[in-house]
Formats: C-alpha cells, sequence, structure tokens
C-alpha cells in the first residue's frame, strides 16, 4: 500500500461559484426593513467574495437611507452604509478574496442574502450584485 495521500473530488464540491442579483429599486422595492434576494447559499459553502455594480445611484428623499447586506450575521458582507454614498461603479465588501474575509454559512440549511434598508426608505437605485463562493465538504 502507498503511502501517497488519496484525494476525491466529486464535481459539485470544491468549485468556485458566482450568482448575481439584479436589485432594481423600482421592481424589488426599497422600503425600511429586509429583503430578501433570492441568492442562495448553499451549508457549508464559504462566500470568498462579493461586490456591487452600481447601474444608477441609490437615492432616498433625506439623503439619510442606509443600506446593508446579511448572509449570517447583521451586515457581515456590506455594515449599514448611507445609501447615498454608494457612487463609485464598483463597490467591495467584507469579503475580498482572502481566508480571513470569508463567511461561512454554518446552518443546516441554505441561507438567502439579505438586503436591508434602515433609517428611511430607498426611492430609487439599481445595483447588480455579485457572490462568489465555494462550496466545501
Amino acid at each position: 500500500m502507498s503511502n501517497q495521500a488519496k484525494t476525491s473530488v466529486s464535481p459539485e464540491n470544491h468549485i468556485k461559484k458566482m450568482v448575481s442579483k439584479l436589485y432594481d429599486v423600482s421592481v424589488d422595492g426599497g422600503t425600511v426593513g429586509a429583503h430578501l434576494l433570492n441568492v442562495k447559499i448553499p451549508s457549508g459553502a464559504f462566500i470568498t467574495r462579493v461586490f456591487l455594480e452600481k447601474i444608477t445611484t441609490f437615492a432616498s428623499a433625506g439623503g439619510t437611507g442606509t443600506v446593508a447586506l446579511t448572509l449570517v450575521s447583521a451586515g457581515d458582507i456590506l455594515a449599514a452604509v448611507d445609501a447615498d454614498t454608494l457612487t463609485s461603479t464598483f463597490t467591495a465588501t467584507i469579503p475580498v478574496n482572502t481566508p480571513a474575509t470569508f463567511i461561512k454559512n454554518t446552518a443546516a440549511t441554505e441561507k438567502e442574502l439579505t438586503l436591508t434598508v434602515a433609517t428611511e426608505a430607498i426611492t430609487a437605485g439599481k445595483y447588480r450584485i455579485y457572490v462568489e463562493y465555494v462550496i466545501s465538504g
């Protein structure tokens, strides 16, 4: 018997995946509260990178509306930020493709990414949210 390590790779595991969601306030709403994004991260998967692409800038009536992105705990992907200040074409979030920033779904079931609006409603804006993850196991 050989002392070489044996490895097993199944096609559904250990592959980096990318999903995206177009969040359009005119379609998805911008009311204060949690908005499920229909971006589901499987149990055991870890997010390696998330970024937002601005199509049109978020706006709120008084300029104080905030947005946050969450998978496991409040603001773990994007801590609450003044929505009107997200004016760059691309916005980086907390997981920045380094192991120290990865976010793992440790729940027994898949979890859905949530965008939370606070302080006041967001009245306009459109962003594409990109989520890169790896299924461990």
